[in-house]
Protein backbone atom coordinates (compact mmCIF):
# COMPACT_ATOMS: atom_id res chain seq x y z
CA UNK A 1 0.00 0.00 0.00
CA UNK A 2 1.75 3.07 -1.27
CA UNK A 3 1.45 6.01 1.55
CA UNK A 4 -0.44 9.77 0.12
CA UNK A 5 1.71 11.92 -1.43
CA UNK A 6 3.42 14.26 1.16
CA UNK A 7 1.59 17.55 2.69
CA UNK A 8 -1.54 16.73 0.98
CA UNK A 9 -4.28 15.29 4.17
CA UNK A 10 -6.38 18.15 5.14
CA UNK A 11 -4.72 17.76 8.58
CA UNK A 12 -2.23 16.98 10.86
CA UNK A 13 -1.71 16.22 14.43
CA UNK A 14 1.20 17.83 15.53
CA UNK A 15 3.51 15.93 18.47
CA UNK A 16 3.51 19.37 20.87
CA UNK A 17 2.71 20.36 24.20
CA UNK A 18 1.98 16.89 25.00
CA UNK A 19 -1.40 17.54 23.62
CA UNK A 20 -2.76 15.51 20.38
CA UNK A 21 -5.69 17.49 19.86
CA UNK A 22 -3.42 20.78 18.35
CA UNK A 23 -3.28 20.52 14.57
CA UNK A 24 -1.91 21.84 11.63
CA UNK A 25 -5.19 21.94 9.44
CA UNK A 26 -4.90 22.42 5.41
CA UNK A 27 -5.83 26.00 4.31
CA UNK A 28 -8.51 25.85 1.05
CA UNK A 29 -8.19 28.58 -0.88
CA UNK A 30 -10.49 31.60 -0.43
CA UNK A 31 -11.24 30.64 2.70
CA UNK A 32 -12.13 33.66 5.72
CA UNK A 33 -9.36 31.70 7.65
CA UNK A 34 -6.85 32.90 5.12
CA UNK A 35 -7.56 36.77 5.83
CA UNK A 36 -7.28 35.65 9.64
CA UNK A 37 -3.88 34.21 8.57
CA UNK A 38 -2.87 37.44 6.29
CA UNK A 39 -3.91 39.43 9.86
CA UNK A 40 -2.09 37.99 11.98
CA UNK A 41 1.52 36.97 9.88
CA UNK A 42 0.98 40.60 8.86
CA UNK A 43 1.86 42.21 12.51
CA UNK A 44 4.96 39.88 13.29
CA UNK A 45 8.62 40.06 12.15
CA UNK A 46 9.61 39.75 9.71
CA UNK A 47 7.19 40.30 7.89
CA UNK A 48 5.94 43.25 9.43
CA UNK A 49 9.52 44.59 9.21
CA UNK A 50 9.23 43.98 5.61
CA UNK A 51 6.66 46.40 5.27
CA UNK A 52 4.16 43.17 4.51
CA UNK A 53 0.46 44.17 4.51
CA UNK A 54 -2.87 42.20 5.42
CA UNK A 55 -3.76 42.16 2.16
CA UNK A 56 -0.39 41.10 0.90
CA UNK A 57 0.09 38.29 3.07
CA UNK A 58 -3.62 37.34 2.81
CA UNK A 59 -2.73 36.65 -1.17
CA UNK A 60 -0.51 34.85 -0.10
CA UNK A 61 -2.31 32.41 1.38
CA UNK A 62 -4.97 32.24 -0.82
CA UNK A 63 -3.02 31.83 -3.94
CA UNK A 64 -3.01 28.79 -6.03
CA UNK A 65 0.28 26.74 -6.32
CA UNK A 66 0.60 22.93 -6.53
CA UNK A 67 4.14 23.10 -4.96
CA UNK A 68 2.82 25.70 -1.84
CA UNK A 69 0.60 23.43 0.68
CA UNK A 70 -0.63 25.58 3.27
CA UNK A 71 -1.72 25.40 6.43
CA UNK A 72 -2.79 27.06 9.59
CA UNK A 73 -1.47 26.08 13.11
CA UNK A 74 -4.82 26.16 15.15
CA UNK A 75 -5.33 24.90 19.01
CA UNK A 76 -7.80 22.89 20.26
CA UNK A 77 -10.12 25.73 20.89
CA UNK A 78 -9.74 26.70 17.29
CA UNK A 79 -7.69 29.50 18.45
CA UNK A 80 -5.57 29.62 15.46
CA UNK A 81 -1.60 30.05 16.81
CA UNK A 82 0.30 30.62 13.89
CA UNK A 83 0.50 29.42 9.89
CA UNK A 84 2.83 27.49 7.78
CA UNK A 85 3.61 27.42 4.17
CA UNK A 86 5.48 24.61 2.76
CA UNK A 87 6.93 24.61 -0.88
CA UNK A 88 7.11 20.70 -1.62
CA UNK A 89 8.79 19.41 -4.01
CA UNK A 90 11.98 21.38 -3.51
CA UNK A 91 15.72 20.53 -3.90
CA UNK A 92 15.46 16.63 -2.33
CA UNK A 93 13.49 17.89 0.16
CA UNK A 94 10.84 20.54 1.42
CA UNK A 95 11.47 24.05 1.93
CA UNK A 96 9.77 25.84 4.95
CA UNK A 97 9.02 28.82 3.33
CA UNK A 98 7.11 30.58 6.06
CA UNK A 99 6.54 29.53 10.08
CA UNK A 100 4.65 32.57 12.13
CA UNK A 101 3.58 32.05 15.52
CA UNK A 102 1.65 34.10 17.85
CA UNK A 103 3.63 34.97 20.52
CA UNK A 104 2.07 32.96 23.38
CA UNK A 105 2.74 30.15 20.57
CA UNK A 106 6.21 29.82 21.00
CA UNK A 107 8.96 28.39 23.38
CA UNK A 108 6.15 25.45 23.32
CA UNK A 109 6.95 22.89 21.08
CA UNK A 110 5.01 24.00 18.01
CA UNK A 111 7.82 25.19 15.70
CA UNK A 112 10.01 22.26 16.84
CA UNK A 113 6.56 19.53 16.27
CA UNK A 114 6.19 21.62 12.52
CA UNK A 115 9.90 20.36 11.66
CA UNK A 116 9.41 16.86 12.97
CA UNK A 117 6.18 16.82 10.95
CA UNK A 118 7.89 17.85 7.50
CA UNK A 119 10.94 15.25 8.53
CA UNK A 120 8.32 12.57 8.91
CA UNK A 121 6.20 13.52 5.88
CA UNK A 122 9.39 12.86 3.51
CA UNK A 123 10.77 9.99 5.40
CA UNK A 124 12.89 7.90 3.25
CA UNK A 125 11.95 9.59 0.37
CA UNK A 126 13.72 13.05 0.45
CA UNK A 127 17.45 14.09 2.04
CA UNK A 128 16.85 17.48 3.19
CA UNK A 129 14.61 20.06 5.09
CA UNK A 130 15.39 23.76 3.43
CA UNK A 131 14.52 27.55 4.83
CA UNK A 132 15.83 31.11 4.49
CA UNK A 133 15.73 33.07 7.93
CA UNK A 134 16.81 36.57 7.86
CA UNK A 135 20.13 37.30 8.88
CA UNK A 136 18.91 39.97 11.30
CA UNK A 137 16.70 37.38 13.10
CA UNK A 138 18.84 35.87 15.61
CA UNK A 139 16.09 34.48 17.69
CA UNK A 140 14.99 32.08 14.65
CA UNK A 141 18.45 31.58 13.78
CA UNK A 142 19.09 30.13 17.18
CA UNK A 143 16.14 28.34 16.75
CA UNK A 144 17.08 26.68 13.88
CA UNK A 145 20.61 25.19 14.44
CA UNK A 146 19.10 24.19 17.63
CA UNK A 147 16.92 21.68 15.35
CA UNK A 148 19.45 20.80 13.20
CA UNK A 149 19.87 23.38 10.18
CA UNK A 150 23.38 24.52 9.17
CA UNK A 151 24.10 27.75 7.08
CA UNK A 152 24.68 26.92 3.25
CA UNK A 153 24.74 30.53 2.52
CA UNK A 154 23.86 34.00 2.64
CA UNK A 155 21.25 35.54 -0.11
CA UNK A 156 21.79 39.29 -0.18
CA UNK A 157 17.92 41.13 -0.75
CA UNK A 158 16.17 38.01 -1.30
CA UNK A 159 13.03 39.13 1.20
CA UNK A 160 13.80 43.05 1.41
CA UNK A 161 16.25 45.05 -0.47
CA UNK A 162 19.26 45.82 1.76
CA UNK A 163 18.87 42.67 4.20
CA UNK A 164 20.37 39.11 4.08
CA UNK A 165 18.60 36.00 4.48
CA UNK A 166 20.38 32.94 5.31
CA UNK A 167 19.93 29.90 3.26
CA UNK A 168 19.84 26.82 5.87
CA UNK A 169 19.82 22.69 5.49
CA UNK A 170 19.03 20.08 7.79
CA UNK A 171 20.27 17.12 6.37
CA UNK A 172 17.30 13.92 7.14
CA UNK A 173 19.03 11.29 5.49
CA UNK A 174 22.15 10.38 4.04
CA UNK A 175 22.89 10.87 0.25
CA UNK A 176 22.15 7.68 -1.50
Amino acid sequence: MSRPAPFSAESYELKALGDPSTVVARLVEATPLAEAIGELVSGMDPWRRGGRTAAVMTERFRKTDPSAHRFAVVAPDTVLLGAVIVRHPFMKGPYLETLGLIAEARRQGIGRAVIDWMAEEVAGEERNLWLCVSRWNAPARRFYERMGFVEIGIIPDLALAGTDEVFMRKTISPAA
